[in-house]
């Protein structure tokens, strides 16, 4: 006789179930025979209704035991019922486990936790797993009610309601326990726990724990301290768990009149817990809010029995030693550091003391009718601290400003700053993020121009980038250079003293050719090599040698990798000047063109001194401009050529590798040579322009008579201030370079000057010296 069951479904015999099972199975995969149900097995199926989950014994779950049974067709439903313990009190906890220890099954197995009328649901939890492999259910529900029976319904959570699902050859699991919640502090969801703070030398302390046990749970504490020029340290810790709890740990810290004060969320749940803040804390007391995340704010969030997080307070004073009675957290506030020449220097020690700290430092230079230059550098202490660096990734940097006052309005300050080179100079090109804080810093209510900006790189360790120079023009009367340190995120502090270091330098080099507000070009008459002897060598002596120093600027990169760490600066560093420069007007030589072809061998040579670990502390850069004595303007003046052949710019630096040269743009790999010659063995390192690359002056440039030179640093190694020299002279042309074959001579002129042909982008070839041309 059939029996009809909760919901009127009626239940088919087993020969009708076997037909429908070949039928509705399509989603569960044929069983091996030896697993599939002997045709005359009678299953016991009891518990199907709430009527029998609470009238018979079977259907009666006893705590702590497994229970198995089959959902074996369309529809099917298993009631059982438990009672919760004599003794259950705010933090009982009743514990529902479960699911299909198999490969797959087509069931979405759903367990819900009702009351005895078996229509109020305390909770419910489905595995929909679809085609993947089946995933246990964990039910953790808190519940204060003792000797209470309640009642646990098992069925199918099809995706489509129309189609549920069913398995005839895997049974499920389920077992039911009540026990105590590992959390002394509840319930606390809304009532918050005190953590205790007690003193000791000057610090209060107070430690507390917690578990997310529950779904949702959330644990709140408060803390009774704080205070004018108080720090907050806040520190939750966790174990690392295998497999890994079902959320990532967060928190929320508030203040009296709830405002967000800090907050923080586990990266992932794979890792221990490890989050931590440094606030200061002016107004307590402070409420600190522990739950769990999912990604995308996904609810409900499930509990976890077996992570117990931990949790330490540290009310601390603010010490930091460059602050003062008055603190220096804002330009307003600045310390005061008055140079009075230059020559002088001074060192100040400030304390990144919590997450948002910021120190400021006014650095005023008095009156100085010179060029100078502003060195700076911070160095990181090493401790001690009254707390451990915050967790994370640090970003701390640091700026050099300088407020722009026109004398007009506030528009024509912030117009000035942003727009005006001779106020405010930029190097940023096109770097957007650079741009916006310059924007930023331009249109603030104080304009302040950006001068100098370094941050923090994992490569460069104990923040090796943090310095630089800077030029300081002539001035008369006092004037201010802002030096901010900060942490980009406001989230990063380490508690622990560092030194910055100023140091106003004089720059005589620049001063000796500064007039009329600007640094002159200075003015050299190349010299003739006629003899040649040590080519390609020009010879040494004041007649064929020039000196300077490039003072400030980070310089640019040749071979460099800020993210590898090479050099001073990291990758997102900034300076408004990147580099001196020294400009030089050479006078080329008169020749009669009539007496023979003009072509010139140009011999080039330029040193810098090593510092006293070895090597040298930049390389240079030359930008040439040449003038076209063929190609007159209107006014009769020759035509700057500041571009080779195919446009690209006409600059001369050092590289190792063996290149084509201008006069063999397509030799293969075996006929190539290094285009400079290097040697870093004596005081200096100097490099030589190789034989190899045919340096010349092309006829034209010769009857333009002039070439301009502009002086730059790359590839800056330190802050050393040591000198350089260009060594040049003019010989003969063409020379030779020696190859596997033998001699080999450069391109050399025909005269009278004739076609030479087409290059392979069929421009016009002149015979001789074609420096500009580009392989």
């Amino acid at each position: 006789m059939p029996h009809t069951r909760s919901g009127s479904i009626s239940r088919p015999s087993f020969a009708a179930l076997a037909a429908l099972a070949v039928t509705a199975l399509s989603a569960c995969p044929t069983p091996p025979p030896e697993e599939t149900p002997d045709a005359g097995e009678v299953r016991p199926d009891v518990c199907n209704s709430l009527e029998e989950a609470l009238q018979l014994d079977e259907c009666h779950l006893t705590l702590g035991q497994k229970k198995q049974a089959w959902l074996s067709f369309a529809g099917d439903e298993d009631w059982y019922s438990f009672t919760t313990p004599a003794d259950a009190n705010a933090r009982t906890l009743v514990h529902v486990t479960g699911g299909y220890p198999v490969a797959n099954t087509a069931v979405n197995l759903s367990f819900n936790v009702l009351r005895a009328d078996g229509t109020s649901s305390l909770v419910r939890k489905s595995d929909r797993h679809g085609q993947a492999k089946p995933q246990p259910i964990d039910i953790i529900l808190p519940f204060a009610e003792a000797n209470q029976k309640l009642v646990l319904l098992v069925s199918d959570d099809p995706v489509n309601p129309s189609k549920p699902n069913f398995d005839v050859r895997a049974q499920y699991e389920l077992a039911v326990d009540v026990l105590q919640d590992p959390d002394v502090n509840e319930p606390n969801d809304t009532q918050p726990t005190e953590i205790a703070l007690t003193s000791m030398s000057g610090v209060q302390t107070g430690t507390q724990t917690g578990y997310l046990a529950t779904e949702n749970d959330v644990d709140t504490f408060r803390i009774d301290g704080g205070g004018a020029k108080k720090v907050l340290y806040l520190h939750i810790t966790g174990p690392e768990l295998n497999p890994p709890p079902p959320y990532q740990l967060s928190y929320v810290l508030q203040d009296a009149e709830g405002n967000i004060v800090a907050d923080g969320t586990m990266a992932n749940a794979l890792i221990p817990v490890d989050l931590a803040t440094a606030r200061l804390a002016p107004k307590p007391p402070y409420t600190l809010t522990i739950k769990g995340h999912l990604p995308g704010d996904v609810t409900p969030v499930p509990g976890d029995l077996r992570l117990q997080y931990q949790v330490e307070v540290r009310i601390l004073g603010e010490t930091d030693p460059s602050e003062g009675p008055n603190q220096n957290d804002t330009a307003d506030n600045a310390t005061v550091v008055a140079i009075a020449a230059p020559g002088q220097s001074a060192n100040q020690t400030g304390r990144l003391g919590y997450a948002g700290d910021q120190d400021w430092f006014a650095v005023q230079l008095a009156s100085n009718t010179a060029p100078t230059v502003l060195h700076f550098k911070l160095t990181p202490g090493s401790g001690p601290a009254r707390f451990p660096r915050l967790p994370g990734f640090p970003d701390r940097e640091l700026r050099v400003l300088r407020t722009v006052q026109t004398g007009g309005t506030l528009a024509d300050d912030q117009v000035a700053c942003r727009d005006d080179d001779a106020v405010c100079p930029r190097s940023f090109g096109n770097d957007p993020e650079l741009s916006g804080l310059h924007q930023e810093l331009c249109g603030a209510q104080v304009p302040r121009c950006l001068h100098s900006l370094r941050r923090e790189h994992p490569e460069f360790e104990a923040l090796a980038n943090f310095e630089g120079t800077i030029p300081v023009p002539p001035h008369t009367g006092t004037v201010t250079y802002l030096v901010q340190v900060l942490d980009q995120g406001n989230n990063y502090a380490d508690d622990v003293d560092y030194t910055l270091a100023i140091d106003w330098r004089a720059d005589p080099d620049d001063a000796a050719h500064w007039s009329g507000g600007v640094e002159q070009p200075r003015s050299f008459v190349l010299a003739e090599d006629a003899a040649a002897a040590n080519f390609p060598h020009p010879p040494s002596g004041q007649s064929y040698e020039l000196s300077g120093r490039l003072s400030h600027g980070y310089a640019y990169f040749r071979d460099h990798d800020p993210n590898d760490g090479d050099g001073v600066r990291g990758p997102a560093d900034y300076d408004a000047v990147p580099s001196d420069v020294d400009s030089y007007v050479m006078t080329l030589p008169a020749l009669d063109p009539l007496a023979g072809p003009l072509d010139r061998t140009w011999e080039l040579e330029w040193e810098v001194q090593n510092q006293p670990n070895g090597g040298a502390p930049y390389d240079l850069v030359l930008e040439l401009e040449f003038c076209d004595g063929d190609n007159l303007t209107p006014g009769g003046q020759c035509t700057p050529v500041k571009v080779g052949s195919r446009g690209g710019p006409l600059t001369l630096s050092y590289t190792g590798d063996k290149r084509n040269a201008w006069h063999n743009p397509n030799a293969p790999d075996s006929e190539r040579q290094p285009v400079y010659l290097r040697d870093a063995s004596g005081p200096a390192t100097v490099t030589t322009a190789a034989a190899y690359g045919c340096f010349c002056f092309e006829p034209r440039f010769i009857k333009g008579g002039t070439l301009k030179i502009n002086v730059l640093g790359v590839d800056r190694s330190s802050y050393a201030d040591l000198p350089y020299t260009l060594r040049m002279a003019y010989t003969d042309y063409p020379k030779s370079y020696a190859t596997d074959g033998g001699m080999v001579s450069c391109p050399p002129p025909v005269f009278p000057a004739l076609d030479g042909g087409t290059d392979d982008g069929g421009s016009t070839m002149p015979s001789g010296c074609w420096f500009t041309r580009e392989p």
